[in-house]
C-alpha cells in the first residue's frame, strides 16, 4: 500500500483550491467544492485543502474555481455525501478518507463524450470530532449567527442565466445584505438547483442595489449584478460578468 501511495504521489499534479467566503474551520458541517473542466478520465485526490490529480486518459483537467468551507479533516468523517451539480457523466467516489489512504478523498471523473465539460462535485460531511470536543448545538448556533442576513428580499418570477453553452431557467431570486458591504445573491432554477453568488455591495439607492460579484457555486466569477426594487420588494436582477473563460449573463423579472 505504501508503494502505491508513493507512486500515486509522484505522478500527481496539483490544482488550486481557495477558502470560501464563509470559511469556518470550527463548523461541524464540512463542505468542499471541486470544480474543473475535464476532457478524459481523471482521478482527483483531496487531502486537507490540497487537490492533486492524475490524468488516466485524455487531456489534463483545468481549474474552474474549487473552494472549501472547511478542509478535509485528518480524522473521523461520517455521512460523506457527493452532490453532483454539473457534468454530463457521473462523478464517483473511489475512496473515502481513512488512515489507510492517509485521509484522502479520491474521486473519478470519466468524461467519455468528445470535448471538455464543466464538472462540479460538492462534498459534504459531518465532523464527529467537534461533537465530542465541543458539543453540537454550540457550533450550529454560531454558524447560524454568522450566516444571518440583515436584509433579505425575494421574489418569484422568470428569467435566464447564460454561461458558455448552458442556459438555466430562473424561477426565484433572493438578495441578502449582510452588514454594509457583504451580499449574497441566490437564484433558484426550474430544475431545483440553488445557485449562490457572493458579492460586495457597490452602492445602494431607494430602488437599486449594485453588487460586485466575487465568488459563486459555479466557479470563479467576476462582474456586476444590479438588483432593482419597488415598494421594498425585489423587482428584477441583471447580471453581466465572466464565469472563468465564459461570458455570464442573467436577466430575471418578478
Amino acid at each position: 500500500m505504501l508503494g502505491l501511495l508513493l507512486a500515486w504521489s509522484a505522478a500527481a499534479q496539483t490544482m488550486p483550491a481557495r477558502r470560501s467566503s464563509n470559511y469556518d474551520p470550527t463548523t461541524r458541517d464540512g463542505r468542499f467544492d471541486l470544480r474543473a473542466r475535464v476532457d478524459g478520465r481523471v482521478e482527483f485526490e483531496i487531502r486537507g485543502s490540497e487537490i492533486r490529480y492524475i490524468t488516466r486518459g485524455g487531456r489534463p483537467p483545468e481549474d474552474a474555481g474549487s473552494e472549501y468551507r472547511k478542509e478535509i479533516p485528518r480524522g473521523e468523517m461520517v455521512n460523506v455525501r457527493l452532490d453532483q451539480r454539473d457534468g454530463r457523466t457521473k462523478i464517483r467516489i473511489l475512496e473515502e478518507p481513512s488512515r489507510r489512504n492517509n485521509y484522502a478523498l479520491i474521486l473519478e471523473i470519466d468524461d467519455r463524450p468528445g470535448g471538455a465539460d464543466r464538472y462540479h462535485a460538492r462534498i459534504t460531511w459531518d465532523d464527529e470530532r467537534l461533537d465530542r470536543d465541543t458539543g453540537r448545538s454550540g457550533r450550529r448556533d454560531r454558524g447560524q449567527n454568522r450566516d444571518r442576513a440583515d436584509v433579505s428580499l425575494s421574489a418569484s418570477g422568470s428569467g435566464d442565466l447564460r454561461y458558455g453553452s448552458t442556459t438555466d431557467r430562473i424561477r426565484r431570486a433572493t438578495v441578502e445584505l449582510r452588514g454594509d458591504r457583504d451580499a449574497v445573491l441566490l437564484l433558484e432554477t426550474d430544475s431545483n438547483r440553488r445557485l449562490r453568488f457572493d458579492a460586495d455591495v457597490r452602492d445602494t439607492t431607494n430602488t437599486r442595489i449594485r453588487l460586485r460579484l466575487r465568488n459563486s457555486d459555479l466557479g470563479s466569477v467576476s462582474g456586476e449584478a444590479e438588483v432593482q426594487t419597488r415598494n421594498n420588494q425585489l423587482d428584477s436582477v441583471r447580471i453581466d460578468g465572466r464565469l472563468g473563460r465564459d461570458t455570464l449573463r442573467g436577466d430575471f423579472q418578478r
